[in-house]
């Protein structure tokens, strides 16, 4: 409980007690004061107190006393410090409990004014004491400039003096404790308060520890948690991409919007609210990919990172299409066809005995011909006829091929995702080997470097490599076509001759592709050992191979192969279907004593049939026994 200044005053150092209620110091003189009677003043502007500073006073304070006295007023029944709060603070650390103090009877207004000024003209203040008394002034109703007059400073100043009130309190305690300067602090309080946080656990957390703290180059550092406007993936006008936050262009956490407060940002645009700032960059993306979905009807996303928390949020609400990580899949590209203008080669007529020969006759045939011919040491332009016509045909081959692997499901369509962005593409599944050595030329990139005589013996090289390699993959389009021809004659000739038909040997061997294709695994390894020895066992995934060994199995492999494959189902394992009828005939005439097996379970089950005849005998006289009961 707090004493009462009606039940006990102290003057000069004694206490001195009185029956008078209203007993009091005398006003203006230095007198001994009871600690305890003196209460902070809740409207002092100065805020903000150095806790090294408070501790090395009290220290002093211990040994030789207050030596300035506090000035204070008479408040209800105790005393309210007017000035004077660092002096009570450590005086109240060191554990005094008396404090010489001047006692006046101050109105409200006048100690509000005797705060400011003290905290104002104070020797050598602390910048967040200024800007708290720049505050209070300016809460008063005074306006910025009028401030500025008073103080004899400009705007500008007292425009950055406020822009410090806008730390978090941990940085307000470095900033005061002198680990930081005004500077750095300047642009810490440009961040928003959860940037400034941030900033602060991962940057600054157990600063104390440290016997010199440094702060690591703090541009660099600010630049994580500022985020440019003026390159947001996001139309920063757009009021209805978030519409809780409105547009940038008018929020408080856009740095240009803080001119009335912060000229010197003016220039800047950039966001100080990371939160703000993410939610509308994913708000953004999910409008990009909400339509990317709808146009391109992708069958899977495909994403950098199968961890990432961005993307999964991202990707959260399209949980039906399917998604894979960038290296479970080949991204394809869809062939581009050949520019035109790629194949100009360009010719440079230095020899004037030559242009005087060719002149007229070059002029005037180009004329007719609509053809680019300039002479006299200028360019002349021809089309690379055979150039052209070679990248077109090799553009038509491989759309084509492009495009019967998207109509057999074997590339599909899909959207490729990541945090940065989003784009259509096509893909397969599984990832194809990347090739060694140099990379694969094209013809654009050869006829390009010839036009510009920069061609190298390696690029040639790589270009009649390529030229091979085409070659080889018409010949395999030639070989597919020659088979669909085949195919489908064979289909017309199936279809006519219906069941009339002679059975051939490659009818059996057919059949016999069609058990080995049934195996399972097991089984596959066991008639693969039959069919081919270790070394030669890979060639019977070549068509041809596998054809000529099972055509020449014997009548003993092949029954192994239908007994392996007809029992490796696991639907023989049970009665009522095809499966298990199959495998019982087959096992009768293996020779499975199919007899015995009945006889065994015949007694069992003439056992039973006798055990449950018993219990029904047992339940009939029971029922009998109910009957007579109720007709009684």
């Amino acid at each position: 409980m707090k004493t009462s200044v009606k039940n006990k005053i102290i003057i000069a150092g004694r206490y001195k007690r009185t029956a008078k209620v209203n007993s009091s110091p005398a006003l203006g003189n230095s007198q001994m004061i009871d600690i305890s009677l003196i209460d902070f003043n809740p409207n002092n502007h100065r805020k903000l107190y150095s806790h090294s500073a408070i501790k090395e006073l009290a220290k002093t304070i211990s040994t030789y006393g207050v030596i300035h006295s506090l000035t204070i007023r008479p408040k209800d029944d105790r005393y309210e410090l007017v000035s004077g709060e660092r002096r009570l603070r450590a005086a109240l650390q060191a554990k005094l409990s008396m404090v010489p103090a001047v006692v006046k009877d101050y109105t409200d207004e006048e100690v509000n004014e005797i705060q400011l000024s003290e905290n104002l003209h104070r020797e050598d203040p602390h910048p967040l004491h200024i800007a708290q008394a720049i505050d209070t002034m300016k809460n008063s109703g005074q306006t910025i400039k009028q401030i500025a007059s008073r103080l004899g400073k400009s705007t500008k100043f007292v425009h950055g003096r406020l822009k410090l009130l806008n730390l978090t309190e941990e940085f307000r305690e470095m900033f005061l404790a002198g680990v930081i300067t005004i500077d750095q602090s300047s642009d810490i309080a440009s961040l928003s308060p959860e940037a400034q946080r941030d900033l602060f656990n991962e940057e600054c957390e157990g600063w104390k520890d440290y016997e010199v703290f440094r702060f690591p180059d703090l541009a660099y550092t600010l630049d994580r948690y500022k985020f440019d406007l003026d390159n947001a993936p996001f139309d920063i006008t757009d009021r209805k991409l978030v519409p809780a936050a409105g547009s940038c262009t008018i929020c408080p956490f856009n740095s240009a919007c803080q001119n009335s407060l912060f000229p010197d940002l003016a220039a800047n645009r950039f966001c100080t609210s990371g939160a703000c700032y993410k939610n509308k960059c994913m708000a953004h993306r999910r409008r990009i990919l909400a339509d990317a979905v709808f146009i391109d009807q992708p069958a899977a996303f495909i994403r950098d990172d199968l961890h990432s928390s961005f993307l999964d949020s991202l990707l959260a609400e399209f949980s039906d299409v399917i998604q894979y990580q960038s290296n479970e899949v080949t991204v394809c590209q869809k062939p581009a066809q050949p520019d035109r203008k790629d194949y100009l080669s360009i010719d440079q007529f230095d020899d004037d005995s030559l242009l005087d020969e060719m002149e007229e006759e070059e002029f005037s045939g180009s004329r007719k011909q609509g053809k680019s011919c300039h002479v006299r040491g200028v360019m002349s332009e021809q089309l690379d006829e055979n150039g052209y016509s070679d990248a077109i045909e090799e553009y038509k081959e491989t759309l084509r091929a492009f495009e019967k692997q998207i109509d057999e499901g074997l590339i599909k369509k899909g959207l490729k995702v990541t945090e940065r962005s989003i784009s259509a593409c096509y893909y397969r599944m599984g990832k194809t080997a990347t090739l060694t050595g140099n990379a694969r030329v094209t013809a654009k990139e050869v006829q390009q470097a010839i036009k510009e005589k920069t061609a190298t013996v390696e690029l040639l090289e790589a270009e009649k490599k390529r030229l091979d390699e085409r070659e080889n993959r018409a010949k395999e389009l030639d070989a597919e076509k020659i088979h669909l021809e085949v195919y489908n004659q064979f289909c017309s000739l199936v279809s006519e001759q219906q069941a009339e038909v002679s059975f051939t040997t490659s009818d059996d061997a057919v059949a016999r592709f069609f058990v080995y294709q049934s195996l399972n695994f097991d089984g596959k390894e066991i008639i693969n050992s039959l069919l081919a020895n270790e070394r030669e066992k890979h060639l019977l995934y070549a068509g041809t191979i596998l054809y000529e060994r099972l055509e020449t199995m014997t009548q003993e492999q092949l029954a192994f192969m239908i007994r392996l494959a007809i029992t490796g189902r696991s639907e023989s394992k049970f009665p009522n279907n095809s499966y298990a009828h199959f495998t019982y005939r087959l096992a009768v005439a293996a020779g499975i004593n199919v007899d015995s097996i009945k006889n065994d379970f015949s007694e069992r089950v003439d056992e039973r049939e006798e055990r449950i005849q018993a219990r029904k005998r047992e339940l009939t006289k029971y029922q009998d026994r109910i009957n007579r009961s109720n007709s009684l």
